[in-house]
């Protein structure tokens, strides 16, 4: 059996720090090394964008204008078990220690080495893949259909329908991507963390079940779309 760890690809990262030029330059390089990047100059900011999709992790600043990276981060982790890495100016061995043992999974000084930076994100990733629970909002599709992905409840013209542990990660993941293909070894690892010869034809009988419950004609689906030899996309919200 072959197995094989997640791919950074669809990694998709919140990046808050209200140095306006750092904050670019990062943007840029993280996302020319296929991470998807949500930035944010402000606490402020990084909530209005956690309404709208929420990251796989969070490099956050500690010291920034309004709300400081303690009180963005105890937001942060009010909305779903979101790994943190603190990036920041603040060297301070109590607040360093203060930021891990509340928040973070690390804390980065600046001035700072990118290769470090991304290693870190990697290794962080690769140790919590999979393994992140479900606490987003309730997100209204369309008219026939609304997910409670925190209950685990579908909303559909026929009634509420119960979906398992399994099928509200599958569709969170493929919502929160909603029109973008997730190929089909990257939708396995971030479900199960890893990639092995049975995830494929597991997801894909999940997959049907799903549609069962979901589409209104599940022979012609509306909602989870499949991209032939490519993998799976949710339709544009």
């Amino acid at each position: 059996m072959q197995v094989g760890m997640l791919s950074m690809d669809h990694v998709t990262l919140l990046l808050v720090d209200d140095n306006t030029d750092l904050l670019r330059l990062l943007t840029r390089r993280l996302e020319a090394d296929g991470y998807e990047v949500i930035s944010a100059e402000s606490g402020s900011q990084a909530l209005s964008a956690l309404e709208r999709r929420i990251p796989d992790l969070a490099v956050l600043d500690v010291l920034m204008p309004g709300m400081d990276g303690f009180a963005l981060a105890a937001e942060i982790k009010a909305r779903g078990d979101i790994p943190l890495i603190f990036l920041t100016a603040v060297g301070e061995p109590r607040v360093r220690i203060e930021g891990i043992r509340q928040f973070a999974e690390d804390y980065i000084v600046k001035p700072f080495d990118y290769q470090e930076l991304t290693a870190r994100i990697n290794r962080i990733m690769r140790r919590t893949a999979g393994s992140t629970p479900v606490r987003e909002p309730l997100i209204v599709v369309d008219d026939d259909l609304s997910i409670d992905f925190g209950a685990g409840v579908a909303h559909t013209p026929q009634g509420p329908v119960n979906l398992s542990a399994l099928e509200t990660k599958i569709l969170y993941h493929l919502v929160r991507n909603s029109g973008q293909i997730l190929p089909l070894p990257v939708l396995v690892a971030k479900i199960w963390g890893y990639a092995d010869d049975t995830g494929p034809e597991a997801l894909r009988v999940a997959i049907y079940r799903l549609r069962r419950k979901l589409e209104p004609d599940p022979r012609h689906p509306r909602y989870i779309l499949t991209e032939r030899e490519q993998g799976y996309r949710f339709a544009s919200l």
